[in-house]
Order: C-alpha cells, then structure tokens, then sequence
C-alpha cells in the first residue's frame, strides 16, 4: 500500500533521488573535465557529454543539458570551458 501524502510536494523520496542524480551527475562531470583537459581536447558540451561515457562505471554519461542545469557542475564547466570564454568575451566587448 502506498503512503498518502497531504501536498503534491512531500515527496521526501523524490527529494533523496534529485540529490542523489545530482551528485552523480557532478562528480562524472568534474572527472570527465579534468579527462578532457589532461588529454588537451577542448571543455564543450558535446565533447564532455560524450566523454562523460567513458567516466561513468554504468556507461550511460551524463546529457549536456545537465551540465547547464547542475549549477556546481556549470560553474567548474565555465572554469574551462575555451568557447564558454570566447562567447563571454564577446558579448562583453559587444556591450561596451
């Protein structure tokens, strides 16, 4: 029998799982960036999407789109990220 809630949003399982995944999802990333930096193959989304594979002991990766919505993860990706920069770079001399 399932256990009945009085709100949509007590779901303390589904709290438990998101962190779960999230930190999964961050500590591949953090690997597979330092992998594609020691290998000297440029940070993108595609490259560490792909990587990300390899990295992962279950070999499913991690979605580029997770690299954007975890925010820790987005941060180290800016860190390294060469085309994150070049991009930034514009946009700022566009602006000033």
């Amino acid at each position: 029998m399932n256990p009945t809630f009085n709100s949509k949003n007590e779901r303390p399982w589904l709290a438990e799982n998101h962190k779960r995944r999230s930190d999964r999802a961050l500590h591949i990333g953090i690997e597979t960036i330092n992998l594609l930096m020691k290998r000297g193959i440029p940070v993108t989304y595609t490259n560490v999407a792909q990587m990300s594979k390899e990295v992962d002991t279950e070999g499913k990766g991690i979605h580029s789109n997770t690299i954007r919505s975890n925010e820790q993860l987005y941060k180290y990706y800016k860190q390294y990220s060469k085309t994150f920069k070049k991009i930034a770079n514009e946009i700022n001399r566009r602006t000033t």
